[in-house]
Order: structure tokens, then C-alpha cells, then sequence
């Protein structure tokens, strides 16, 4: 092997990508549990393992109680020098409802107050697709590649996160469950902008002239129908078919039926599964070089949030039952 090839061949494995994204998470107090192995049909048919980079997360407390969880699935991509990530951004009018910050409080008896998670959207771009660019080629896969890699993981570590709420019984231990996708590259990021007319391009002597460099950018699509099948197997197997999901819903439903404004808050089979189905649709696209800012971001934001949390009611365990500690509903 070549004095300097060992070097490219380490480079192109991500694995220092990967230890430095990690290290990156770490000053910011994340834990991290290494690779994310899942589980879903491959392009024939067939289960197969897949596997995300990285599995990073964060734990934020209150003097007597758990707050909130924080789960970041992570994709390492290394590309080589000269090769730029250049994105289409969605058209001005168009809307995107999916979260590329997601979080789930259905069955805690707490609602958040979701201010701060819409300023954390709207400080990204919202793209259609992306390829990787270079002097004399192109690569149209490499971006949705490593996007789907972690499209297709969400759903499964949301429905892990839900599952593990049920078991949890007391106010003071369920936790509202953040989630995030994100792929990190040290390749530079572009968006093109908004032009109608493909002299615009044609007539550009630099990238610059017709794309803007980013720090971040969200690239968003909606989950294949190929995985949607294993997908409502998975959410059946492991929450609506649960017992304790039927009793928590029971609890929210016998506590706030009767208040106004409040039925649509009652956690049911239609919107857990939409909250696992729509989990991937929107991943966040981050430089390196830009990263730590990244984290702070969004650290910040998930940290306001929670402390703008409400508790409604109480949920407590006694010898027996499930029952609702009723309290004094306050978003009146």
C-alpha cells in the first residue's frame, strides 16, 4: 500500500468521520450507543439488518423527575475533496408538515408547548433532493442513500420509544420522547436558487452564481410503501396491541372526554401510527464543519422546550389499577 493511500482508504470509511461526530455530541453531554441496527425489507422483498452509523442521546431532568428523552440517529458520509452536496430546494409555496425535530407526548399526561420546535423548523431550508457534485461527474444516489439509511430507522426507534412509555406508570418516570434524523458530511452544502429558466445555469461560470452555501438544510420524502406493511406489523406488535396502550388510552379518555377542547388529545390507534409512519419523512443534512453549532441548536431548543412543559394530570399506579390521579387541567 502507497505511503498516503491508507490514509484515503480510512478517510472514505467514514470512521473517523464517524469518531468525530460522536466526540462532537459528547462535549454537549449526549450519550452514545455506536451503530443502530434495524430491521426491514430489502429492495426484494426479503427482512434484512440495516444498520445507522450512529445512535446519540440525551436525557434532560427535573429535580425529582425525568423530563424528557432525546434520540438522534445519525449517518456519517465522507466525501473526498473537490465533491460539494448540491440540494433543490422545495418551491417557495409549496408546504411540508412533516418535523424534522419530532416528539411524541400522547400517553405522559404532559403537552408541550411547541414554540421553540417551529423556530428550530424554520431555521432550515426544506429541500426536495440532493447529488453530489463534482468538476466532471455526478453521483445522484450518495445523498438519498445516506438519507433513507436513517428515513428507514426513525419509525423503529419511535415505536421503541412509545413502547417503552407503556411500561413506565408513574407521572414522575414518563418522559416526553424527542426524536431526530441527521446525515453529517464534510462535503460543503448548496441549495440552488430560485430561478426559472435553465440558462440561469447554462450561463454560470461558478456554483456560486446560482446555488447558496449552508450550514444545514432538510431534505424531506415520504416513507416507501414497500416498508409501510412491516412498519404497521412492528407498531401492532409492540404498542396497539399492548394492554397497557388500551388502559393508558382508557385513563386519557375517561380524564378529558368530558373537557372542551380537549378530545383531539386523547392518544388513539390512528395517531400513533401516524406518528411512526411520518417519523422519517424530514432529515436534517449537516455540515461538519458546522456541527457543534448544530448540536448547541438543537440541544437549546429541546431544553427550552421542556421546561416550557405542562403537566395536565397525573398518571400513578396503585395495588391493582391504572388510575388517573386527577388534577387541575391547567392550559385552560
Amino acid at each position: 500500500m502507497g505511503q498516503n493511500q491508507w490514509k484515503d482508504f480510512l478517510l472514505k470509511s467514514s470512521l473517523p468521520l464517524e469518531h468525530a461526530v460522536a466526540s462532537m455530541f459528547s462535549k454537549f453531554n449526549f450519550y452514545s450507543w455506536g451503530e443502530y441496527a434495524y430491521e426491514r425489507k430489502d429492495e426484494s422483498g426479503a427482512r434484512k439488518e440495516f444498520t445507522v452509523d450512529l445512535h446519540c442521546f440525551k436525557e434532560y431532568s427535573g429535580d425529582h423527575e425525568w423530563l424528557a428523552t432525546l434520540d438522534v440517529l445519525i449517518e456519517c458520509k465522507y466525501s473526498s475533496p473537490g465533491i460539494q452536496w448540491v440540494f433543490a430546494p422545495h418551491p417557495e409555496k409549496s408546504q411540508v408538515f412533516s418535523r424534522a425535530l419530532g416528539y411524541h407526548d400522547g400517553l405522559t399526561g404532559k403537552k408541550v408547548d411547541i414554540d421553540h420546535l417551529n423556530e428550530f423548523e424554520r431555521s432550515f431550508c426544506e429541500c426536495i433532493r440532493g447529488i453530489a457534485l463534482q468538476n466532471n461527474s455526478f453521483d445522484p444516489s450518495v445523498v438519498s442513500t445516506a438519507a433513507n439509511q436513517v428515513r428507514y430507522a426513525l419509525p423503529h426507534i419511535v415505536t421503541h420509544g412509545v413502547s417503552s412509555l407503556l411500561h413506565n406508570r408513574h407521572s414522575d418516570d414518563l418522559n416526553i420522547r424527542f426524536f431526530a434524523g441527521i446525515v453529517v458530511t464534510n462535503a460543503p452544502l448548496y441549495v440552488m436558487k430560485d430561478f426559472s429558466c435553465l440558462s440561469n445555469v447554462e450561463c454560470s461560470e461558478q456554483i456560486d452564481d446560482i446555488c447558496e452555501k449552508v450550514d444545514s438544510l432538510v431534505v424531506s420524502r415520504n416513507v416507501t410503501p414497500l416498508n409501510m406493511t412491516h412498519l404497521n406489523q412492528k407498531v401492532k406488535e409492540e404498542i396497539i396491541n399492548n394492554e397497557c396502550f388500551k388502559n393508558r388510552c382508557d385513563i386519557f379518555g375517561k380524564t378529558l372526554h368530558d373537557e372542551p377542547g380537549w378530545y383531539n388529545w386523547i392518544p388513539n390507534c390512528r395517531s400513533i401510527e401516524n406518528l411512526v409512519y411520518e417519523s422519517g419523512d424530514s432529515i436534517i443534512v449537516v455540515s461538519l464543519d458546522r456541527l457543534d453549532k448544530f448540536i448547541e441548536h438543537l440541544d437549546d431548543k429541546v431544553e427550552k422546550t421542556v421546561a416550557t412543559t405542562k403537566r395536565i394530570f397525573d398518571i400513578s399506579l396503585d395495588a391493582e389499577n391504572l388510575i388517573e390521579k386527577y388534577t387541575q387541567l391547567i392550559f385552560r
